[in-house]
């Protein structure tokens, strides 16, 4: 068995979706979709290259799918994954899956590519942040959250968790600028996915 299968074989792969508010049938969907066509190859993992992707995708006034534009990428490899995924995704596209959102505008799209010796993804990370505000513990709520927003700036569920533990500890102003980009960020962005790949 050459290096690179067996290192191949080492790893386990996690495709988790944090779709918009409550995931619904619609990004149900279309995470399916993008998560078909989504590699993480051992070439790329073996370089240790990880981060985010962020796509936005210009809706036409029929509700198409008329261009991809890159806003944020670690690596070209990573880009040219999440590329062709996107590809499929327009070529699969159904207007229903805006949802009541408006035609001419552009939406985002949040692939997260992680490597770790562990399955603490970021859905983890924001229920122990929940807990942590539940006992009452904002300021150990705060320092995680900005720990964690540092590493991703797109992630809705983050800026409304930090809205929380802002507003708790009477930073009153930095309650309000969280929630407002919350709310524009879960506006705008249509889906986000992790691809985590756990070190066996």
């Amino acid at each position: 068995m050459n290096k690179r299968l067996l290192l191949s074989a080492a790893f386990i792969f996690f495709i988790s979706f944090m779709g918009v508010a409550q995931e619904n049938k619609f990004e149900r969907e279309i995470n399916q979709i993008l998560s078909q066509n989504l590699t993480y190859s051992a070439t790329i993992r073996q370089t240790g290259i990880q981060g985010i992707v962020l796509i936005s995708a210009k809706i036409d006034e029929l509700g198409k799918i008329d261009s991809l534009f890159l806003i944020e990428s670690p690596d070209d490899r990573l880009t040219d994954v999440v590329i062709n995924a996107m590809r499929a995704l327009q070529d699969k596209w159904k207007t229903k899956y805006l949802d009541g959102r408006p035609f001419d505008k552009k939406y985002l799209f949040h692939f997260s590519f992680q490597i770790g010796k562990k399955t603490h993804d970021i859905v983890w990370e924001r229920k122990q942040v929940e807990k942590l505000l539940e006992k009452g513990d904002d300021e150990k709520a705060l320092e995680k959250l900005n720990e964690l927003i540092a590493g991703d700036q797109y992630s809705y569920l983050l800026f409304e968790l930090r809205a929380t533990a802002n507003r708790q500890l009477g930073n009153i102003e930095a309650s309000q600028e969280d929630y407002i980009r919350a709310k524009y960020l879960k506006r705008d962005l249509i889906s986000t996915i992790t691809i985590t790949a756990i070190a066996q």
